[in-house]
């Protein structure tokens, strides 16, 4: 998709996650997946388990600002302006 896509693999209670962000540098998307880490793990608390076999977190950084998101079953597109973070 892009020469600056950052990927990043974690796993929360055994099901494995990815962090998949545009407009951030590589220890920034790093952070990112600590954070997006623990809204599964906080999501979990609250249904008991997880719901699904994998998910997906895609971020993209807007320059000119912008947001929104979008929920899927096993992902979900959040859109937010560059300067946050």
């Amino acid at each position: 998709m892009s020469p600056d896509l950052r990927i990043v693999d974690f796993k929360v209670a055994g099901v494995p996650h990815k962090l998949a962000v545009l407009g951030k540098t590589a220890e920034e998307a790093e952070t990112l997946a600590q954070t997006c880490a623990k809204i599964a793990e906080a999501g979990k608390k609250v249904m008991g388990s997880l719901p699904y076999d994998h998910y997906v977190f895609l971020l993209g950084f807007l320059p000119d600002g912008g947001m929104g998101g979008l929920e899927h079953s096993y992902s979900n597109l959040t859109l937010l302006p560059d300067s946050c973070l």
